[in-house]
């Protein structure tokens, strides 16, 4: 095993607006607050696998956790709404967040590589 440290960024609301997947949910499960269950319950799934260090596809995950909510709430989460789940990210359905945001790192001095991003002064 290595003893390198290892650093890890979580990104998915930092740099995406998953509001956007509401709807969808709130179709689901006439509840908007279905997705915020849905994305917490995702992440602790993907950090506990992580952990043990069980490999996974994200997007199974993702689908799985999305049935498992379902019956949970005693919905019948079909195909086709998985399917509209990731569907709908590929048409940006999580579009990038626009403008100031506290967990944006290139506002605290950051940067992803891009010259034009370093802090000037």
């Amino acid at each position: 095993m290595s003893q390198r440290p290892i650093l890890v960024f979580d990104v998915n609301e930092t740099l995406l607006d998953l509001d956007s997947l509401v709807p969808l949910f709130t179709r689901l499960f006439d509840n908007p607050a279905a997705m915020r269950e849905w994305f917490a319950q995702l992440v602790l799934y993907s950090q506990t696998l992580s952990l043990a260090r069980i490999e996974s596809d994200f997007a199974k995950l993702a689908a799985g956790v999305l049935r498992m909510q379902g019956q949970i709430h005693n919905r019948h989460i079909t195909d086709a709404d998985v399917a509209q789940l990731f569907d709908g990210h590929r048409q940006h359905a999580c579009p990038p967040r626009r403008g100031p945001s506290p967990a944006n790192p290139s506002e605290r001095g950051i940067s992803d590589g891009h010259p034009d991003e370093f802090p000037q002064g």
